[in-house]
């Protein structure tokens, strides 16, 4: 497949994805199979930018890509900050935890 028909097809599986969770209830094994398949689809997109950027590309070009390749996931990487969250008093599923007695 080229380019336009892996767009066609991703855009065919996102709709079908749509409705598949428009249904009552979830099915489950419809939505997984078509998230497997647009994340194939996804890959094989990638794949043709991939390969697209490195025939494009002339010779030195090329050559000064690998300098930057392992810079960058570490320079990336030094730009992370850790998040610190509140403390919900709801749990995971949107109960209020309990109350405890104060000699507990």
């Amino acid at each position: 497949m080229d380019v336009e028909q892996l767009t066609g097809r991703y855009r065919r599986l996102k709709e079908e994805l749509a409705e598949a969770y428009g249904e009552q209830p979830w099915p489950a094994g419809r939505i997984d199979r078509l998230a497997q398949e647009i994340a194939d689809t996804e890959r094989a997109i990638a794949g043709y930018a991939s390969a697209g950027s490195a025939l494009a590309g002339d010779a030195t070009a090329s050559d000064a890509a690998p300098d930057h390749a392992p810079t960058a996931p570490a320079a990336a990487s030094a730009r992370v900050k850790a998040i610190t969250v509140p403390r919900n008093p709801l749990t995971p599923f949107g109960r209020r935890e309990p109350e405890h007695a104060a000699g507990e």
